[in-house]
């Protein structure tokens, strides 16, 4: 029986349908946008900006600046235009006309693709996205029902707390800092999404982070990296993408699968870490290349849209891609310890108190 078949023009078409409702709001679903929508139709950006412009300049679709659910900045976000609906209509009558082999609980028939539609809507209770569905109907001979449940049913997320740590000097004793060890920990479990650690070489920065790794640690999803100046953004997303995929988060592993420019993640990003409750530990964030930066920046942005991962930087210096008065930004800048710490940690390294001498 021939499969169900949809060009990827029509399949562009059809997403925007399922955003229709959308159109007219002040703030949009990031599908609305570029990389939402690559990252829906599985390709990459400069596919999807190309298929838009084909559709945009047949009349199908439109587009408008507009705030993206969760993001910072506003993005261009495209819809359907009367004709464009007209045309997505068309498309999604022929596919729910079109045949296929159903089997539920061992029994296989041939139906059609609305009757699909709606008995795995009657047996799961969930309602799937009618691109998927089609997605899936195309690619396979007899559309299974409990193949149907595996990739279209979200699977529950693992309660197991996952760590990673590059480069991460563990800490057995650290002197003083209560006050700072707080700040981080109200960080944390606070409003804001980003907070910078800043002072002079040998201050503290990385120790104190790290002590607050460790009081973390079987509480929250913890990511550490430590930079050099020879890291790649490559090794950057490979050490991250599989820190988030072994936290039951694909999104951004699957799209550097698919060939995807690092550019291009930010969607795979923000999907991955709505709702994550993890904390990204970035030392040494003054020693990142130029084109590095840009993907922190990435990371960043993608963790202040989540709404719940938390990132802690530590740095010799303000970060060029960093602002003290930024929303979802915190600063804490490192001063020597104080008298009664310092000599604690002077007798422990068996050097003589300067201000007795």
């Amino acid at each position: 029986m021939p499969r169900p078949v949809v060009s990827q023009n029509e399949r562009l078409l059809l997403h925007l349908l399922e955003l229709d409702d959308h159109r007219e709001e002040p703030e949009v679903p990031l599908g609305a946008s570029q990389e939402g929508i690559a990252s829906c139709l599985g390709t990459q950006v400069h596919n999807a900006s190309r298929a838009l412009s084909v559709l945009e300049s047949e009349g199908l679709v439109m587009d408008r600046l507009a705030h993206i659910r969760g993001a910072p900045k506003r993005r261009r976000a495209y819809f359907l235009t009367e004709k464009g609906h007209k045309v997505a209509n068309e498309v999604k009558g022929n596919l729910l006309k079109s045949l296929v082999v159903y089997e539920e609980r061992g029994r296989a028939e041939e139906t059609t693709l609305a009757e699909t539609f709606k008995r795995f809507k009657t047996l799961t209770g969930s309602t799937p996205g009618f691109l998927d569905l089609v997605d899936i109907a195309r690619g396979v001979d007899v559309v299974r029902s409990d193949e149907l449940s595996k990739r279209l049913v979200p699977p529950a997320r693992t309660e197991r707390f996952v760590e990673a740590a590059f480069g991460r000097p563990k800490m057995s004793v650290l002197y003083g800092r209560e006050n700072e060890r707080k700040m981080i920990m109200d960080h944390v479990g606070g409003a804001n999404s980003v907070m910078l650690i800043w002072g002079i070489p040998g201050i503290g920065k990385t120790s104190l982070a790290s002590k607050v790794f460790d009081e973390l640690s079987g509480r929250k999803h913890l990511f550490w990296y430590s930079f050099h100046s020879w890291d790649t953004e490559e090794h950057f997303v490979s050490v991250l993408s599989k820190f988030l995929e072994s936290a039951n988060r694909p999104s951004t592993a699957e799209e550097r699968g698919r060939g995807a420019a690092v550019g291009d993640l930010f969607a795979p990003l923000m999907s991955d870490m709505t709702g994550f409750d993890a904390v990204l530990f970035m030392d040494d964030v003054q020693k990142a290349s130029e084109k590095l930066v840009l993907m922190v920046a990435m990371v960043l942005e993608a963790a202040k849209a989540s709404g719940t991962c938390k990132a802690v930087l530590m740095s010799r210096e303000l970060p060029s891609f960093f602002s003290k008065t930024g929303d979802g930004n915190v600063t804490l800048e490192l001063s020597g310890l104080d008298h009664a710490s310092a000599m604690k940690f002077a007798e422990s390294s068996k050097a003589k108190d300067p201000v007795k001498t």
